[in-house]
């Protein structure tokens, strides 16, 4: 279940591999006009994905498009992601994290970041 009032653990991040998984989370954070987070495996490594057009709120931030991307370029340039993952001003995905539990990681320091709180995401760049 996704919160609309605060970021997501770790362990409440929800499982996109399958299209059932993710449409029903991208659905609940839509009825909830909450940020989409998201994780998912495929070809052997792990992928987050945040989608802020469910959280149309959020939308209108200053430099959030901004903050997006410095992240996105950031985890590039660290090694943690692949030099695939992309930002725009209102999505990002991160490709080729290696094991689930750095993919729930990743996704809920962005999240929490989305609420407010970088000091999680920190920790990744």
């Amino acid at each position: 279940m996704i919160s609309a009032s605060r970021p997501l653990s770790a362990e409440a991040v929800p499982d996109g591999t399958l299209l059932t998984g993710f449409n029903s989370a991208y659905a609940q954070a839509k009825d909830r006009a909450v940020p989409f987070v998201c994780v998912s495996r495929a070809r052997g490594c792990w992928t987050v994905q945040a989608d802020l057009d469910t959280a149309p709120a959020w939308n209108g931030m200053p430099g959030l498009g901004g903050f997006l991307c410095r992240t996105c370029e950031c985890l590039v340039e660290c090694g943690l992601v692949s030099p695939e993952s992309s930002a725009t001003a209102t999505y990002l995905v991160l490709y080729g994290l290696q094991d689930e539990p750095a993919a729930r990681s990743l996704a809920a320091a962005l999240h929490a970041a989305l609420h407010g709180d970088i000091k999680p995401l920190a920790f990744f760049g």
